[in-house]
């Protein structure tokens, strides 16, 4: 991801050229330079002394962060980034939780009412069922049941498969 950051970063400044000053463009650079900074961090940290949990809220954190960055820009850019936190997340009850109710704010603020009212039980079970059982992939969203396990992204099968691998190795 950090690698996709710094392309879009850099691809973002060389077209923004001459036209910097307007507010699209703006726009723009700000989210791709959001995005560079606050990458998550990678794997070989966790090697440096950061914890599996520590390593998952780095991940997790990074995907709210960049949904809340586009969320007036881009609002459905914003909720794929939600629904990535989620499956990040679904491990860790708070995380968890965090996310839903990031997922109602979003709801709010774009006044889709079913999204909104869908995320409010979804909050709870999330606070309650973290640690019991979570269906493997499932986005979050009100708009899918709660129950189906989904497929995942390679990217964050990665991710999910090396947060597996270091908590059976503790």
């Amino acid at each position: 991801m950090l690698v996709s950051s710094a392309l879009t970063y850099a691809s973002s400044w060389q077209r923004l050229g001459t036209e910097r000053n307007s507010f699209k463009n703006q726009e723009a650079f700000r989210v791709s330079n959001c995005a560079l900074r606050k990458a998550p961090f990678s794997r070989s940290r966790y090697r440096q002394g950061m914890t599996k949990h520590q390593l998952r809220r780095q991940h997790v954190l990074a995907e709210l962060r960049l949904a809340r960055d586009l969320r007036k820009s881009d609002p459905a850019a914003a909720f794929s980034h939600l629904e990535r936190a989620h499956v990040l997340s679904q491990a860790a009850t708070l995380l968890h939780v965090r996310t839903h109710l990031s997922m109602a704010r979003w709801a709010w603020a774009q006044r889709d009412w079913r999204e909104f009212v869908g995320q409010l039980p979804r909050v709870l079970a999330a606070g309650v069922f973290s640690t019991i059982w979570v269906p493997a992939g499932n986005t979050g969203g009100a708009r899918v049941s709660a129950f189906e396990p989904m497929g995942v992204e390679p990217e964050l099968a990665d991710l999910l498969k090396s947060f597996l691998e270091d908590e059976k190795a503790d």
